[in-house]
């Protein structure tokens, strides 16, 4: 699937990993999740659970790639597109949200930090569905870029933007940074728990 472009076509609890091979990132329109004991929190209890069954969960194992041009414009269209994608996976609407705006501030990141925000570069995002957990992997040919460049600020001051590392080490169970001869791959892992695998 390829999104609209301009010109060409052409981001604790999560673990964080940056590894180097030779062969070869919040700023989104959505607010965050309710904290813990927040009115929202409990007004909307089911935000924090996954669905509830004596048996297990079947959920498809499926690929989906997404090709688009760096500019900020394209980000709404990407984030219903992971969300689209993770339909039939057993996450609670609060995982879900996270989700999404990881994969939205990883985005954010590869644009201002790799890009230097330039709006006609090449990014893609490959989804996964394996048989344990659900992957993205978010490709760029931009600067590499260390992770102390990319400087949040504490995840307690109520101010818009900077909280893009803090999301996405929340969001997922795994972040690999994986430098390539010419980019980065980030590596985005979800873990499924009790699930049953549907081939399709």
């Amino acid at each position: 699937m390829v999104l609209p472009y301009v010109h060409r076509l052409f981001g604790v609890r999560g673990h964080v990993r940056v590894r180097h091979r030779t062969d070869s990132p919040w700023r989104a329109s959505e607010s965050g999740p309710p904290a813990a004991g927040s009115p929202r929190s409990k007004k909307h209890p089911y935000l924090n659970e996954r669905p509830k069954s004596a048996h297990l969960f079947a959920v498809p194992m499926k690929k989906r790639k997404v090709e688009f041009s760096s500019d900020t414009a394209n980000l709404a269209l990407l984030r219903n597109c992971v969300r689209d994608f993770l339909n039939g996976y057993p996450f609670s609407e609060k995982e879900r949200l996270l989700i999404v705006l990881g994969v939205d501030e990883a985005c954010t990141n590869v644009i201002r930090y790799a890009y230097r925000l330039r709006d006609d570069q090449p990014i893609s995002l490959r989804m996964e569905g394996l048989r344990k957990c659900v992957r993205m992997r978010l490709r760029d040919y931009g600067e590499k870029v260390l992770l102390h460049e990319m400087k949040g600020r504490s995840h307690d001051m109520i101010r818009p933007g900077g909280l893009g590392l803090f999301l996405i080490r929340n969001a997922f169970d795994e972040v690999d940074y994986i430098h390539k001869r010419r980019g980065t791959e980030l590596v985005l892992t979800k873990n499924l728990d009790n699930v049953e695998v549907l081939k399709r």
